[in-house]
Order: structure tokens, then C-alpha cells, then sequence
């Protein structure tokens, strides 16, 4: 019981947090490139939310092209019907969008829709970081993020990522 209570008290002094990342790291300064897409294994589509690759409506498998010029990265490949489609992002143009020492990152603000992973005033977030490693690979990790205080006014931060590598075809 002793033990428990120093438990409680060390969480109570130190805040809450919970973290899952992906080991991967970005190597390439630019995204572009051919990459092959076999499906989302056991990830669903919302774990991956990002405005270049539309994981809801793609063709499986494809492959993927993905150019970066002067900034402006441009994502093309077959929807689930087959038709083809273009995207675009410029992270100097587009909200939650922003290229970063080798990576691309989206994050969007999302309301509390369901319980909290902890009681108390919280904000969500989801995105992706999109990056080739450094086996040249496509690497999309999507995360979720969720900051806030307890009840007790204590900081949280749970950080979840969900990764899918999409195979480069160029080499």
C-alpha cells in the first residue's frame, strides 16, 4: 500500500505521459520519387490523415509519384476506381502544413469527440510526418496527440505514432 501511494504521489508530482514513436528518422532532403503502395496493412485511413496521399480512396497496390519542386511537393497516383488523381501542397501557402528539416508535417486540431484519454481540459491533434529514411523508402507516420491539465491541474501528453513505409521503385 506504501508502495502505491509513492506511486501515485511520483505521478502526481512529475504530470502524465504516455508516448509511442516511430524509430525512423528523415536522411533525404527531398521527397521526390516513384513508391510503391500495397495497402495499409492494419492501419485504417484516419491514422494517416494528411491532404497528399488520400489513404480512403486509392487504388491497391499503385505506385505512388511524388515530386518536390521549388518548394511545392505534388502527390500523383490511381484512386480506388482507378481514375488518376493529382494533390498539391505548398507548406508557404497551406494551413497545418509545413516542411521541416527533411520532412513534411501536417497537423490539424480536431474537437474531443470521445472520452479522454485523461479527466481534465485536454486538445487533440492529428497529422503525419511524411520523410524518405534511410533505406530511400517512403515513410508516412501519422500521429495523434493529445496535451492537456487533469483534474488536479497537472500537464498530460499522450503521443501516439502509426507508421507505413511505402517502398521507393526508383532504385
Amino acid at each position: 500500500m506504501k508502495n502505491l501511494a509513492l506511486l501515485l504521489l511520483g505521478m502526481l508530482v512529475s504530470g502524465c505521459s504516455v508516448t509511442v514513436r516511430s524509430t525512423s528518422e528523415p536522411a533525404f532532403g527531398n521527397l521526390s520519387g516513384t513508391y510503391r503502395y500495397s495497402g495499409l496493412d492494419d492501419l485504417k485511413p484516419y491514422q494517416l490523415p494528411n491532404p497528399l496521399i488520400d489513404f480512403t480512396d486509392i487504388k491497391t497496390p499503385c505506385d505512388i509519384e511524388i515530386s518536390q519542386i521549388n518548394g511545392v511537393f505534388e502527390a500523383s497516383y490511381p484512386t480506388s476506381s482507378g481514375a488518376p488523381t493529382r494533390k498539391s501542397l505548398d507548406p508557404e501557402r497551406d494551413e497545418g502544413v509545413s516542411w521541416n528539416q527533411k520532412e513534411l508535417v501536417t497537423r490539424i486540431k480536431q474537437p474531443v469527440r470521445s472520452g479522454r484519454i485523461l479527466p481534465g481540459l485536454a486538445t487533440h491533434h492529428r497529422g503525419t510526418r511524411i520523410f524518405r529514411s534511410t533505406d530511400g523508402h517512403l515513410r508516412i507516420i501519422g500521429f495523434f496527440e493529445e496535451k492537456g491539465t487533469t483534474l488536479l491541474l497537472l500537464p498530460f501528453k499522450d503521443h501516439y505514432d502509426y507508421e507505413l513505409a511505402l517502398e521507393s521503385v526508383n532504385d
